[in-house]
């Protein structure tokens, strides 16, 4: 959980995926060009990621992690849990860089380097 948690954080300052020296020298339509590729092939993976990390998710659902079991009820903990990290961290992360991209987009409109 802590992983995914963590990409989104590095996704929404804009920390992972990406080519910065490229970026960096280019300007006006071929930098808003290069920033929109960027956001939408990871916008892209972290869907994928989404779609089959919930898919693994369910299929593991009715297993349960060995020798935990719930403090509250005394029941097994399922090991849904810890694959619930995939699909949640990549959807959030994905919300992250779009919503960086729309800064970006914004400060490359306004003429203001990064």
């Amino acid at each position: 959980w802590m992983i995914y948690l963590g990409l989104v954080a590095a996704c929404r300052y804009g920390a992972m995926m990406a080519v910065d020296t490229l970026i960096a020298r280019l300007r006006g339509r071929m930098r808003l060009f290069l920033l929109v590729v960027i956001a939408a092939l990871s916008i892209g993976i972290l869907l994928a990621m989404a779609w089959y990390g919930l898919d693994i998710t369910i299929r593991v659902r009715f297993q349960s992690l060995a020798g935990i079991r719930n403090p509250f009820n005394g029941e097994r903990v399922s090991i849904a849990w810890m694959y619930a990290a995939l699909p949640v961290g990549a959807l959030l992360a994905a919300v992250a860089t779009f919503a960086h991209l729309l800064e970006q987009i914004q400060a490359t409109l306004a003429g203001q380097p990064d």
